[in-house]
């Protein structure tokens, strides 16, 4: 990635700190300790996970004024990829469907169950966060707490996934192409933050809506954890 700011680099030292980096989730999905069975219920809360995630997006894009329409363009380009159901063959979900496929499930029975309450609960905060907290907390919370998080989190998926029995010829390229676009995606959002940062404090009020946001994430990984361990193998 470019060189940050110190601002940023703040930011950065705060997500790479933060006790989600180290969740016992994350180890034991990279040490390939979960089974089939919970990778399936992992899976369908990491669909809701992801279908809510242009949501956010589109909340920051309407709430940044017009004059950064040239900045703020970039948005709908990632829209395009994020968004279910676009055409093109390089989108998120396309791959999800694949891997999906691989593990048995059904995508239009999983769109509509109702999602755990814990994911309902992170992926409130998560919205709620772009749409009313000062934008600041939006986008470092999408910039750090989302796209730079998910290039450790899918490098833990990708190193994990193939050690669990029953996925050893799994296809991973949902794993993959995170690892290949949340670099660049990123630079998006932390670029949009710099420029509507107007003063000191907007930085502190940054930080904040990442740590909301981080916390939040240990709780779904807590409760997700929870759910996984009743899983009988």
């Amino acid at each position: 990635m470019q060189q940050m700011n110190p601002h940023l680099q703040k930011l950065q030292r705060l997500l790479l700190g933060h006790a989600v980096i180290q969740h016992p989730y994350l180890q034991k999905f990279r040490a390939g300790e979960w089974n089939k069975k919970q990778i399936r219920v992992w899976f369908e809360q990491q669909m809701h996970f992801s279908v809510a995630l242009p949501a956010c997006f589109a909340a920051l894009y309407a709430r940044i004024p017009d004059r950064y329409w040239v900045e703020k363009r970039k948005l709908v380009d990632l829209l395009n990829v994020e968004a279910w159901g676009a055409s093109d063959p390089e989108c998120h979900s396309h791959y999800f469907k694949e891997f999906a496929d691989f593990l048995g499930m059904d995508i239009d029975q999983v769109s509509k169950a109702e999602p755990k309450e814990y994911t309902k609960d992170y992926v409130h905060l998560r919205f709620d966060l772009c749409l009313h907290k000062p934008i600041v907390q939006g986008l470092a919370g999408i910039a750090f707490g989302n796209e730079m998080l998910n290039l450790f989190i899918f490098q833990v998926y990708r190193e994990g996934i193939h050690k669990i029995s029953g996925l050893e010829q799994c296809p991973s390229e949902y794993f993959e192409v995170h690892l290949r676009d949340e670099a660049s995606d990123f630079q998006v959002f932390a670029k949009l933050l710099e420029t509507l940062v107007a003063h000191e404090a907007d930085w502190e009020e940054a930080e904040k809506g990442l740590k909301e946001l981080l916390d939040a994430r240990v709780v779904f990984f807590d409760r997700l954890c929870e759910d996984l361990d009743k899983v009988l193998p």
